[in-house]
């Protein structure tokens, strides 16, 4: 699906009901990007069809909160590790997220998003995976990610 995600996502704010879910390890250097992107995106956008939650590493904890605001289109915004050279990010729909990896959670993504299809039947799942820089514990997020941060959102504001 990774026609151009930040147009997508865009399209996404504008027309749709939307949930950004931010997950990944804060302690773990860029693990946390999803949160991070989510923390600052919802700095910038201030509508009432577009919520964000920061789930962390416990992203079973917030599902019922989902499942709440019954929402057209959820995004879960994770690092992914890869080795291969490509796109810094990609939006992958439900169905392309089993085949790639994303940071430790308790429950895997394609888990979640099942559980979640039973509740939300009309609403449509995917990932903003960001590809991260740095691995280790105590330690913040990189400059280099949190300027890839900030230019996508400019993207998607824009």
């Amino acid at each position: 699906m990774n026609v151009e995600p930040i147009s997508i996502i865009k399209e996404f704010i504008k027309n749709k009901k939307v949930v950004f879910v931010g997950i990944g390890n804060t302690l773990k250097g860029d693990d946390g990007v999803g949160c991070f992107f989510v923390e600052e995106l919802s700095k910038k956008i201030k509508n009432d069809n577009v919520n964000f939650i920061n789930a962390g590493v416990c992203l079973e904890n917030y599902l019922s909160k989902i499942v709440k605001l019954n929402p057209e289109i959820v995004i879960f915004v994770d690092a992914y590790r890869t080795k291969e050279v490509g796109a810094p990010y990609l939006l992958l729909n439900k169905d392309e997220i089993q085949n790639s990896t994303f940071s430790t959670h308790n429950i895997s993504l394609s888990t979640i998003i099942e559980f979640l299809k039973k509740e939300l039947y009309n609403t449509q799942f995917y990932v903003f995976a960001i590809k991260p820089k740095v691995f280790k514990l105590q330690q913040e997020i990189c400059e280099e990610t949190k300027k890839l941060v900030a230019a996508i959102i400019k993207g998607v504001l824009g």
